[in-house]
């Protein structure tokens, strides 16, 4: 199902506070598949590891490009920078050329939230994958 909780903190996320900017121009979702706690999103994702691990302390993963099932992007990042999907080819995600887009133009920052977590199947099987049991 979608996670609201975890859209509207994406939302948050992208929100100036007090005259700062706001820590993100987009919020990737933590996309998982079968019992695994990796994030699966290899195809769109540019970045560091990611580990689904120190929730409290860590629940953002900086990337350069990410998908993860879910994406909010900020209204001002998307508007400002006339960015849009892109298709390349076959081997490159439309993400990808997106987010280097933005970056391009300055809305580069872009985070994968690990509580925001989409579970994926595997050869069309339902996950198995729990947020509460890792």
């Amino acid at each position: 199902g979608f996670d609201v909780a975890g859209a509207l903190t994406a939302f948050n996320l992208m929100a100036p506070n007090s005259g700062q900017p706001p820590p993100a121009d987009g919020v990737c979702a933590y996309q998982v598949a079968g019992s695994s706690k990796a994030y699966y999103d290899t195809f769109a994702h540019r970045g560091p590891h990611c580990p689904y691990e120190q929730l409290s302390e860590h629940p953002f993963c900086p990337a350069s490009s990410c998908g993860g099932g879910m994406v909010v992007y900020s209204m001002k990042a998307l508007q400002t920078s006339k960015c849009g999907y892109t298709y390349v080819d076959e081997g490159t995600c439309e993400h990808i050329p997106l987010n280097e887009c933005l970056a391009r133009n300055g809305f580069g920052k872009l985070l994968l939230y690990k509580p925001w977590s989409v579970a994926m199947s595997i050869n069309g099987d339902r996950s198995d994958w729990n947020c509460m049991a890792v």
